[in-house]
């Protein structure tokens, strides 16, 4: 496989990704809005998805901008968009039943009639596109050949995962600094909801929720898949998968970023107070910079 090709595929992965983790967010911000349970302040949540100009803490305003905005670099539009135009250059690596997905997510989101519905109903626009999200996941999971083009989609979608999960516990921990009271449970709550982990939690924990906790499962629970202890373990599996294939550009420092990120997350005991918090996250973020750069440099 070429390196521009490899690169496509791993882009590819980021992107479509990255628009699964915003549309689940969005999608549980707007419930707690409706629910009426947290105050969101849709300032807050424009700035940072980098909407960085006010608006009137309009909620549908916010979302059509995050969403169809084509003119915006970080609108979900635009990530389909790179994520296709990436697919495109790959075809020859990818089966038909993707390239079809990613179309049929293009059009979807492209569709002036569902734009217009987002005035109306919000959440089952935002229903569908999740779902559209999740079919080209399936797609990946149940048809793609395990071998070099998967190999670099899933270190794509993983790191990507990584970087996303630290952004929002770092966005949740100085939301809870701002407020200068004790942490919002039930912000955290839809950030689980969010993350498909509010029934983990209910499962594991009694009682009532406790943000503490939260942030435990989201670092360090092996078993659920939007945890990075979880991610740099499927990280590792990949990375031992591509130097068993004799992948041409596997590189040694991969392994070893791996291996410290994932004792750096199992070892070191999380701090209690916010500046020590943002610190670990920090930490662990740059174990995913330093991965993506070996992977850019090659």
């Amino acid at each position: 496989m070429l390196s521009r090709v490899a690169e496509n595929m791993y882009w590819m992965s980021r992107y479509m990704e990255r628009t699964g983790i915003q549309l689940r967010v969005l999608n549980s911000t707007y419930i707690s809005d409706q629910d009426g349970l947290v105050k969101v302040d849709w300032n807050q949540i424009a700035n940072h998805f980098s909407l960085n100009y006010p608006m009137d803490n309009n909620g549908g305003e916010v979302l059509g901008e995050l969403i169809f905005d084509g003119q915006k670099d970080f609108s979900i539009l635009n990530n389909v968009l790179k994520a296709r135009e990436n697919a495109r250059s790959a075809q020859d690596h990818i089966n038909r039943e993707l390239w079809q997905s990613l179309n049929d997510f293009y059009h979807l989101i492209k569709d002036d009639y569902l734009k217009g519905q987002l005035a109306v109903d919000p959440m089952t626009v935002m229903d569908q596109l999740i779902k559209q999200a999740m079919v080209y996941d399936g797609i990946i999971h149940n048809s793609m050949n395990r071998g070099e083009a998967f190999c670099f989609m899933q270190l794509g979608k993983l790191i990507e995962r990584g970087l996303q999960l630290i952004d929002l516990l770092k966005y949740h921990l100085t939301l809870d600094k701002s407020d200068c009271e004790k942490p919002n449970e039930q912000r955290w709550r839809y950030l689980l909801i969010a993350l498909s982990g509010y029934e983990t939690y209910l499962r594991e924990h009694v009682g009532n929720l406790d943000p503490k906790l939260v942030f435990n499962q989201i670092m360090n629970n092996s078993n659920f898949p939007y945890s990075l202890d979880y991610n740099w373990e499927r990280i590792s599996v990949y990375l031992k998968m591509m130097k068993k294939e004799e992948i041409g550009l596997y590189h040694p420092d991969l392994n070893f970023i791996s291996g410290k990120a994932s004792s750096y997350i199992k070892y070191i005991q999380i701090p209690n107070d916010f500046d020590g918090q943002i610190n670990y996250l920090n930490t662990v973020e740059k174990y995913y910079v330093d991965i993506n750069r070996v992977l850019n440099n090659d």
